[in-house]
């Protein structure tokens, strides 16, 4: 155990580790060791891990470090069912006994079968800073103006394979559209099918970059269509070396993608810098590529659009606020978003 990564290790602040110790934690499972250190940082997260493993933990912590970081954040966390909201908000309540500048009224529980009165009276107590809802109830809350949105600057998603079901869909997209567009997204679950996982991407992953271009065209497929999935339009931009250009065109054919040519240059570098860069993208006169494609997925009836910019002059890049970035194969880094 001496050698063991201990929560005293992790970048957290000393309230939240000495409210862990009180509680009894002080060595994270594999899921938080992998999950806190990313999503502490204030990237988006999925988290995958079997029940049981510490899911809950890995966002009641990224919660409890935001409000004592900002004072004006709020937190929502959902979940499927009343049950799992009331244990979340006893987590948390259990943490924050220990953490002398927060009390138990911060945690507000918000679910169907009590009365949306009582709600709208805690929701309106100047300690609350983190709801634990429902869908129905919360989306219902939402449309009354009862729960700050413009603050909500934590998105948790608990169980999503399940939040994620035809029951919960109308629900869900009324309160992710009341979303501020600066938020930090959490989905955990102990399973996601590829679906899922592309519905989180119109919500968490625009655009999508890929540093390296994927080995074959299925996997393109997939990971640009990440950026522009049911209904939702994106980017999705592929870093290329003079020696993948041959390779992109073949995909270009494969997907029918029409190629356009762009012939300004990029900003004038000096000599040094031409010789210090050892990108492909060092040259200035070579060309920006556009490579536009439709592709329709027969399978489930889904039209796929993207756009792909190759440019060596990095100020025609998009500005976004998240990033999912594939590496190259020889790069040795696990990806920050998947865990």
């Amino acid at each position: 155990m001496d050698g063991a990564l201990k929560f005293t290790d992790l970048p957290l602040t000393a309230s939240v580790q000495a409210s862990l110790q009180a509680c009894g934690f002080y060595v994270p499972s594999p899921i938080q060791a992998k999950a806190l250190p990313i999503a502490l940082f204030g990237n988006d997260l999925i988290a995958q891990a079997k029940s049981g493993m510490g899911k809950t933990l890995v966002f009641a912590c990224v919660t409890l470090e935001l409000v004592l970081a900002n004072p004006t954040s709020w937190a929502l966390i959902l979940a499927p069912t009343r049950e799992i909201a009331l244990q979340i908000q006893h987590v948390l309540h259990t943490l924050i006994a220990a953490i002398p500048s927060l009390s138990s009224s911060a945690v507000v529980a918000c679910i169907g079968g009590l009365d949306i009165q009582d709600d709208e009276r805690r929701l309106q107590q100047r300690t609350t800073r983190v709801v634990v809802g429902t869908p129905g109830r919360v989306k219902a809350l939402v449309q009354r103006k009862a729960i700050p949105m413009t603050y909500m600057h934590l998105f948790v998603l608990d169980e999503v394979d399940k939040l994620m079901e035809s029951d919960f869909q109308s629900d869900l997209d009324a309160i992710v559209t009341k979303l501020p567009a600066t938020k930090q997204i959490v989905a955990c679950s102990a399973t996601f099918t590829p679906d899922q996982l592309a519905r989180l991407g119109t919500i968490m992953l625009t655009p999508q970059v890929n540093l390296a271009l994927p080995r074959d065209p299925a996997t393109y497929l997939h990971r640009v269509g990440r950026s522009g999935r049911f209904g939702g339009q994106g980017v999705a931009i592929t870093l290329l070396g003079i020696p993948e250009v041959k390779a992109i065109k073949a995909m270009a054919n494969v997907f029918k993608m029409t190629v356009a040519e762009w012939t300004g240059q990029a900003p004038p570098r000096d000599e040094q810098s031409r010789e210090d860069d050892d990108t492909a993208y060092a040259h200035s006169d070579l060309p920006t590529r556009i490579f536009q494609r439709r592709q329709q997925n027969d399978k489930d009836g889904e039209q796929l659009d993207a756009t792909m910019t190759l440019t060596p002059d990095t100020t025609t890049l998009p500005k976004f606020s998240s990033l999912h970035v594939d590496t190259p194969a020889n790069f040795q880094h696990e990806s920050p978003r998947l865990v």
